[in-house]
């Protein structure tokens, strides 16, 4: 039978896929997986094993609202009637559902991956909002759509309830704690996955087993079944080797030459880069230099990357090598004010003050509005022997935001050097301001400001013919 849309509001959208089984699959879709009309959580297992299914899709990410929730199930009454049997099933945000709605959909089995026990702010302990708020934004929930009385309550339980989580994942635990609580669980660990426990039934006959085995209510062979499932591709690799980088570090090394090969290039790269950080932090800047050398030159161009290749190369004292690592990352991160500054650094401490002046001005042009990068770049200037560069950088830097009075003071004598005399008396003023401001906020502070340098003794060595005439700039 094709699957039709049997109901529908705002936020939830229901299709119903009738097919041979004696027993109805009720499923609730992740908040990754928005309606459309056709697709649906189980989708798959519904087509090619016949099982009946009404998937639930919501139109966001809003978990399931009970205001739409409540009258979907009531008008769906006379499908649900037709079986004796009902199954419900969800991941995350679906998990949530599963478990939320069981006793309204009658449901005799719920296999929930991943739940939640509410996203509603009043409900998550402080030391989890973090992760909430991580959540929310990458999902781009509207709080506006989150019920206040979201979580999930005692009138809630109904039937076998199976509940998967990663119980290495503080977070996941936490809300299985809290559903706990409320409704009995049979809860089914599965460590090193993550949240993301939807890919270990990713495949149709791993799904079809792990509904048929709930069913059947044999806790040990669900148990089983997840163990084996938690197994499967390379994210457990990924996540041992992430919480190694911390612990034992030699370990993950060791985790990421072995498994390496097999994991996905984004796995690969994130654990060689929390390896190679690790490393660093304890002082080891060999391995992550050739570990990084091989990922950039070989798998991936990653800016992150670059940047802890360049403090690998700095610890060992090869100059050179972290230079040309950091030009790499700034082409990569051009508006990276940091890493400029690390490159002019590095330039400065090969005494290459040609190249420093060159990449300065690249770091001003990607990075216009930052007087510190001009205010370096007048020192080096300077160092240089080109005055004029340095004062042009000055004026710049003064003009972008109220200064610093030594800057102000430093542009007053190079222009006073430079016989720009009228111009520096206007900075000279403008610096006894700020001296004069700043040293009654020191005296209200209870400090005493420094001595101001003898001005007018400056002012005085003006060579006598030309007069003195103070037009402020402002």
């Amino acid at each position: 039978m094709p699957r039709k849309v049997v109901f529908e509001t705002a936020e939830v959208q229901v299709i119903f896929s009738e097919q041979a089984s004696d027993f109805l699959l009720i499923s609730f879709a992740h908040a990754t997986m928005p309606a459309n009309g056709w697709r649906f959580f189980g989708a798959n297992l519904a087509d090619r094993n016949m099982v009946s299914t009404l998937g639930f899709v919501a139109t966001r990410a809003n978990w399931y609202p009970a205001a739409d929730m409540r009258p979907a199930i009531q008008a769906l009454r006379p499908i649900l009637n037709r079986f004796g049997e009902r199954v419900c099933i969800g991941y995350s945000m679906g998990g949530y559902a599963t478990i939320k709605y069981a006793r309204l959909l009658g449901s005799d089995t719920s296999i929930a991956l991943s739940p939640q026990y509410s996203v509603h702010p009043s409900d998550i302990p402080d030391e989890f909002e973090d992760d909430l708020k991580q959540t929310m934004a990458a999902l781009k929930v509207d709080r506006d759509c989150i019920d206040d009385n979201m979580r999930i309550a005692a009138d809630s339980d109904h039937g076998r309830i199976y509940a998967f989580y990663d119980n290495t994942l503080k977070a996941d635990s936490a809300h299985i704690a809290r559903i706990e609580a409320q409704v009995r669980l049979i809860k089914v660990t599965m460590p090193y996955r993550r949240h993301f426990l939807d890919r270990c039934f990713a495949e149709t006959p791993a799904l079809s087993r792990l509904v048929k085995l709930c069913r059947s209510g044999s806790d040990a062979a669900v148990r089983a079944l997840a163990q084996e499932r938690r197994k499967i591709g390379s994210l457990r690799a990924f996540n041992i080797g992430c919480e190694l980088a911390d612990r034992h570090l030699r370990w993950g090394i060791d985790l990421l030459e072995r498994h390496g090969p097999s994991m996905e290039l984004k796995e690969r790269t994130e654990l060689s880069y929390r390896l190679a950080a690790a490393a660093i932090d304890r002082g080891d800047f060999a391995w992550p230099v050739a570990a990084l050398e091989h990922l950039l030159k070989h798998e991936a161009a990653d800016a992150d990357s670059y940047a802890l290749l360049a403090t690998a190369y700095l610890g060992l004292g090869n100059l050179p090598r972290a230079a040309t690592a950091l030009r790499q990352r700034v082409q990569l991160a051009p508006s990276d004010a940091g890493a400029w500054q690390k490159l002019i650094d590095t330039l400065l401490r090969m005494a290459d003050l040609p190249a420093s002046l060159e990449e300065i001005a690249n770091a001003i042009r990607h990075c216009p509005d930052r007087p510190d990068l001009l205010y370096r770049a007048s020192d080096i200037a300077l160092a240089a022997g080109r005055t004029q560069e340095a004062i042009n950088y000055l004026r710049r830097a003064i003009t972008a935001q109220t200064p610093p009075p030594s800057r102000v003071e430093q542009l007053a004598i190079l222009l006073f050097e430079s016989e720009h005399y009228d111009e520096a008396d206007a900075y000279f003023d403008w610096y006894l301001r700020l001296r004069s401001h700043l040293g009654r906020r020191q005296l209200l502070m209870g400090d005493t400001p420094d001595a101001s340098p003898n001005v007018t003794q400056i002012r005085a060595s003006r060579p006598p013919e030309l007069a003195i005439t103070t037009t402020s700039p402002w």
